[in-house]
């Protein structure tokens, strides 16, 4: 409740400066680091809540930029074997959000295609 507060703030005062879609990509970009949830799941719920809202686009995007920037240096090989692992890794993320927040989970869907795709890339790139 405390961080929805926050947000529509956050959202009025960058409304105010002419600054919403930036301020929203960046939300999603700080929401990216949320701690896992007390009940296990991989992403805490209120947060999972607040991207998966339908005016949360924005603020999806700013979240898939930080997940995808987030893989750092990678050794490439022939298979994409590192993507690959990505993608499955964000397809099952995906799989476990999918009943309560599918907005986002669609969002993760598509980060995992990036990922897919990316190794495809790579793969042809060694042929």
């Amino acid at each position: 409740e405390e961080l929805e507060k926050w947000i529509e703030e956050m959202k009025k005062i960058a409304a105010e400066n002419d600054r919403l879609e930036v301020a929203l990509h960046n939300l999603g970009q700080v929401l990216y680091y949320s701690p896992e949830d007390e009940d296990g799941l991989w992403i805490d719920r209120a947060v999972a809540e607040i991207l998966n809202k339908s005016d949360a686009e924005q603020i999806r995007e700013g979240y898939s930029i930080s997940a995808y920037n987030s893989v750092g240096v990678v050794t490439i090989d022939k298979e994409g074997t590192v993507w690959l692992e990505l993608e499955e890794k964000w397809t099952k993320r995906a799989k476990d959000v999918e009943l309560q927040f599918f907005r986002f989970a669609q969002t993760l869907r598509e980060l995992a295609k990036q990922y897919h795709d990316q190794a495809e890339r790579e793969r042809d790139s060694w042929n």
